[in-house]
C-alpha cells in the first residue's frame, strides 16, 4: 500500500479512536454517574446536551471513521507475523476488542436513545421527581451507565492492545 495512504490512515484511526475512547471513558466514569446522581438537575443536563448540534453524532462518527481505518490498517499487515509474534497477539486482541466495542456502541446508541426519549418525557410530564417517568429514566439511566462500562472496558482492552502491538512485534512466539 502506497505510505501515504497507510499514514493517512493511522491518522484518521489514532485521531478518531482518541475521541471515541476518550469520550466514551468521560461519559462512562464521570458524566453518567454525575447524571445519575443528581436528579432532576442532572437530567437537565443531559437533555441539553443531547440538544446540541452534532453530540448525537460524534461518537458514531468516531466509532465508524477508527473502526473502518483500524480494519484496514490490519488488513494491510502479514498474518503470519500476527499469529507469531507477541506484538501480533497483542494487535489482534486489540482489534477483536475494539469490533467488540464499536458492535456494543451501536446496540448502546439505542438504550441512549430510549433515556433520552425517556428524559424529554419526564420533562414533558412536568419533572416531577416521583411517578412513572422519573422511575423509567432512572432506570434506563442505570441500564446506561452500566452497559456504558462495558464498552469502556473493551475500549481500554483496545488501547492496550494498540499501543502494546508495535513494541512487542520482535518477540517470536515460535514457529
Amino acid at each position: 500500500m502506497d505510505p501515504n495512504i497507510s499514514s493517512l490512515l493511522r491518522a484518521l484511526h489514532i485521531l478518531a479512536g482518541f475521541i471515541w475512547v476518550g469520550f466514551g471513558l468521560f461519559q462512562t466514569f464521570y458524566l453518567l454517574p454525575a447524571i445519575n446522581t443528581t436528579d432532576a438537575a442532572g437530567l437537565r443536563v443531559m437533555s441539553k446536551m443531547g440538544k446540541l448540534p452534532g453530540f448525537a453524532i460524534i461518537m458514531p462518527a468516531a466509532a465508524l471513521i477508527a473502526t473502518l481505518a483500524g480494519l484496514a490498517l490490519y488488513g494491510i499487515g502479514s498474518w503470519h507475523e500476527f499469529l507469531n509474534t507477541l506484538g501480533g497477539v497483542f494487535l489482534t486482541i486489540g482489534v477483536i476488542a475494539g469490533v467488540l466495542m464499536f458492535g456494543h456502541g451501536f446496540g448502546l446508541g439505542a438504550v441512549t436513545n430510549k433515556f433520552m426519549k425517556a428524559v424529554n418525557t419526564w420533562q414533558g410530564a412536568g419533572e416531577a421527581e416521583s411517578g412513572a417517568e422519573y422511575q423509567a429514566v432512572h432506570d434506563l439511566g442505570a441500564r446506561l451507565q452500566s452497559n456504558a462500562r462495558i464498552s469502556a472496558i473493551l475500549g481500554i482492552i483496545t488501547v492496550l492492545g494498540m499501543v502494546l502491538g508495535p513494541r512487542f512485534v520482535s518477540i517470536s512466539l515460535g514457529g
